[in-house]
């Protein structure tokens, strides 16, 4: 059975640093996105990295099939949410119907990656995108900025406290993206 506990590590200076010069960013505005996300932690005090199971996403890869058993966690109206460590219990459940599609429906770590966008932070297999999140804050960061990076969005000067554009809120499953409300970004 699948625990998602492993070393846990906290957020380095390297890890900031990686995030900055990747998204053009300054420190402050990495933070602030951080802070809108995640409280600015990526682990819950179990140290398994904060989680968001999906139910809208988890309905569009499975194509709807589990929406008539098990509305909870497959539905095409997003909700559900459980908060905290409860969020596991829905994505266990998900994991008996359709592994791969269960943990491509949950939002990972620091920065709220979807794994269903594993791809575009870097990974060729979900599997990978949840190990890192499970090992560090750095490699949550690392993957936030490359699935910013990969839009081809890059921060223009200071971060300004406004709404993301919908193109990159549809880009993480239609809930406030990596981004939230808290920065403004701009085609690069």
């Amino acid at each position: 059975s699948m625990d998602f506990h492993a070393d846990g590590l906290p957020i380095t200076p390297a890890g900031l640093e990686y995030a900055r010069t990747t998204l053009g960013a300054d420190l402050a505005g990495i933070w602030t996105v951080l802070a809108v996300e995640t409280g600015g932690f990526g682990f819950l005090p179990d140290r398994r990295p904060k989680v968001l199971f999906e139910r809208h996403i988890f309905h569009y890869v499975t194509k709807g099939r589990f929406d008539a058993t098990h509305p909870d966690i497959s539905n095409a109206t997003p909700g559900g949410y459980i908060g905290g460590a409860g969020e596991y219990d829905r994505i266990l459940s998900a994991v008996k119907l359709d592994y791969e599609s269960a943990l491509d429906s949950a939002s990972w770590g620091i920065g709220q990656i979807l794994g269903f966008n594993s791809d575009r932070a870097g990974y060729d297999l979900v599997d990978d995108l949840v190990a890192d999140m499970i090992h560090s804050e750095d490699n949550q960061l690392r993957a936030m900025a490359k699935f910013i990076a990969s839009a081809g969005f890059k921060a223009t000067g200071k971060f300004k406290p406004t709404t993301a554009p919908d193109s990159i809120s549809s880009s993480n499953g239609g809930r406030t993206c990596p981004l939230g409300s808290s920065a403004q970004w701009f085609p690069s």
